[in-house]
């Protein structure tokens, strides 16, 4: 006997949308960087997860281009760990201005690739890179972009470390306040300055 649905099409992309109000509800978490949500022990008792992602196309080049690919995300921060997370984190991405649609589930190897100097000029859109350097000049933006200034070297560690090891949140933010997005953008365009990586995404 032939299978009820044999002759049913399977569609060719995601279909279901969701807004990012409705993520934030059902799935909770803080944002730890641009479009990933950690959930941590508050898990929601909807759809237990640790993480997920939540993308948007004209920020993401290199994000998985339909359902079922491999993809990867823009990220300021470096991931070192060479071990792959075992939990599996859903992903959302919107295109234009509709809703976020539902790609699968996916995990992030604990290693990020560093953009080269050619990728960055041919492939990485200027508008992309004027959202970066604002974001990260923003008086609104959130405190972890801190530690992208500290890791990177456009604020001296030394000068903001205190006697006990711990950091001068209150100095720091004051050196950031002194950057504008002009700089960040030129830091962009040289080789040894650049601080976009690659966060590789891999299908669950």
């Amino acid at each position: 006997m032939r299978p009820i649905f044999s002759d049913l099409p399977i569609p060719k992309g995601p279909t279901e949308t969701f807004s990012h109000t409705l993520l934030q509800t059902f799935l909770g978490g803080q944002t730890t960087s641009d479009g990933c949500y950690k959930v941590g022990k508050s898990r929601s008792q909807f759809y237990p997860v640790k993480s997920w992602y939540a993308l948007v196309r004209d920020r993401e080049p290199y994000a998985p281009p339909a359902p079922g690919h491999h993809g990867a995300k823009l990220s300021i921060f470096m991931q070192v760990c060479d071990e792959e997370a075992d939990d599996s984190a859903p992903l959302f991405i919107r295109s234009g201005k509709g809703d976020y649609t539902y790609y699968g589930s996916y995990r992030e190897p604990r290693f990020s690739d560093r953009l080269d100097y050619s990728r960055m000029v041919d492939e990485v859109a200027p508008s992309v890179k004027e959202y970066w350097a604002k974001a990260l000049t923003s008086r609104m933006r959130p405190g972890w972009v801190m530690r992208v200034f500290l890791e990177e070297g456009l604020i001296s560690k030394e000068a903001v470390t205190m006697e006990d090891g711990s950091i001068n949140e209150e100095l720091a933010f004051e050196l950031m306040e002194g950057f504008t997005a002009a700089q960040i953008l030129k830091a962009f365009e040289t080789v040894l300055s650049m601080f976009l990586f690659l966060l590789v995404l891999r299908v669950r």
